[in-house]
């Protein structure tokens, strides 16, 4: 695959790569960088892949301005030629970006043309600044102060990073001014925010508006705070994973847009009466189909859940697969089989045991066994 606007290959860390992060930033649509990869997308491989993604992750957070933290991934990336990087960046809502020690100038600021970092002209900084996101969640004050944040830090101490004194500030859950912010107030032990799910019984099938991008998988995370915390703590995946991974279980019908809403219709695996109350409203699925109900299963799960005939260790299920690579099975497929509740830990109470084994739980014997 050939460079693009959503695309640039480097075959090393180099200083031009907050340029090139930058520029992404300001597109549109973001893109990815590859590093180790040549200019004719061969993977040459890095040198210190481990350490290159460090340094990655703290000059992106030095250099560049307004603050991009939940704005990118950097994930290592395997393959017989060698080790390489994957740098997703996602596009920003406080356009324009730019380098810090050049300010928002044309020497600071760039933006994607075709497959190449341009400056990006005085004009078009002075009408991407004048249209900025300025009511962020990151700049609202909290309608509280007095919010605590015990569960957050059972939650960082469970991956073994716990919380010092200036979690706050380090996380960006403070304003200027130093007082909590919104995403603070949305993360507190108490706050007066909810949720609301409905469920519908039925298959009626709705026409869709053309939106190709959207099912590409380009990523603009409206609350970067929040989505650096949950990458943080592993409760997503990486920025651009999440539609294309629905698709694999669902149609694009599954969708529906308007010109303010994105509507999403996901079947559900258990059984509805199909009848309707007297008010007209669906009754919530019969509980006696609830047990007995799988999860669609992806074929890369359940290539895990066909090897788990006794628990096994991650290096275990490795040498099972005839795989190497660690992150790729932790990512995309132990963590969901685990959200699926189609395995389960051995020592649920120490995750990052040594000892650690997953095991199929009774719920991935009746999915792996409706796959055979």
């Amino acid at each position: 695959m050939p460079e693009s606007q959503h695309l640039e290959y480097k075959r090393e860390l180099s200083d031009s790569l907050e340029k090139e992060v930058i520029a992404f930033l300001n597109h549109r649509d973001g893109g990815q960088i590859h590093l180790g990869i040549d200019d004719a997308g061969q993977v040459v491989g890095l040198a210190d892949p481990d350490g290159d993604q460090l340094k990655i992750k703290d000059r992106l957070k030095q250099n560049i301005q307004p603050s991009c933290l939940g704005l990118f991934d950097v994930l290592l990336e395997e393959s017989p030629a060698g080790t390489w990087i994957r740098l997703i960046v996602a596009s920003g809502s406080e356009k324009p970006y730019y380098l810090r020690k050049q300010g928002m100038s044309p020497r600071g600021c760039f933006i994607r043309i075709g497959s190449a970092a341009e400056p990006m002209p005085e004009r078009m900084i002075e009408q991407r600044f004048a249209t900025r996101t300025r009511n962020s969640i990151g700049r609202i004050r909290a309608p509280r102060q007095d919010l605590s944040f015990a569960l957050l830090k059972i939650y960082y101490e469970a991956i073994e990073r716990p919380l010092g004194d200036k979690f706050a500030s380090n996380l960006e859950l403070t304003t200027e001014d130093g007082d909590y912010n919104y995403a603070a107030y949305l993360l507190a032990d108490h706050n007066n925010t909810s949720i609301k799910v409905a469920r519908y019984a039925g298959t009626d099938r709705v026409d869709l508006i053309e939106s190709e991008e959207f099912f590409e998988g380009y990523s603009m995370p409206r609350n970067k705070e929040l989505m650096r915390i949950f990458r943080d703590l592993e409760m997503v995946e990486y920025l651009g994973s999440g539609i294309p991974r629905i698709l694999q279980a669902y149609t694009k019908q599954a969708f529906r847009f308007t010109e303010n809403f994105t509507r999403m219709c996901f079947p559900s695996a258990e059984k509805t009466s199909g009848k309707t109350s007297g008010n007209g409203s669906t009754p919530q699925a019969t509980p006696q189909a609830t047990p007995q109900a799988t999860p669609q299963v992806t074929p890369q799960v359940n290539e895990l859940l066909s090897v788990l005939s006794a628990p096994l260790s991650m290096a275990e299920i490795l040498k099972a697969l005839g795989k190497s690579d660690r992150e790729n099975l932790r990512k995309n497929q132990l963590k969901t089989a685990l959200e699926l509740r189609l395995i389960e830990l051995t020592i649920p109470e120490k995750p990052k045991s040594p000892k650690q084994k997953y095991r199929l739980t009774r719920r991935g014997i009746a999915a792996l066994r409706k796959s055979q």
